[in-house]
């Protein structure tokens, strides 16, 4: 995945995925926004994470973070 260091945004809503290594994003965590996902299941607002601190990345919903200002 491309990672966008510009753009760094924080978490406002626990997420966690049931894959193997999943990213789990905990409220306050600061995250570096990829791209947005364009495919054909039907994950409309998901968006690449990179976790700042811990070197963790996945897919989430967008609706958990917000940019940072």
């Amino acid at each position: 995945m491309k990672r966008d260091d510009s753009k760094t945004y924080k978490v406002i809503k626990q997420h966690k995925r049931h894959y193997p290594n999943p990213i789990k994003l905990r409220k306050g965590e600061t995250v570096i926004i990829g791209e947005k996902y364009n495919g054909n299941e039907g994950w409309k607002n998901g968006i690449y994470c990179f976790i700042v601190d811990n070197r963790l990345e996945g897919w989430v919903p967008i609706e958990n973070v917000v940019e940072l200002k």
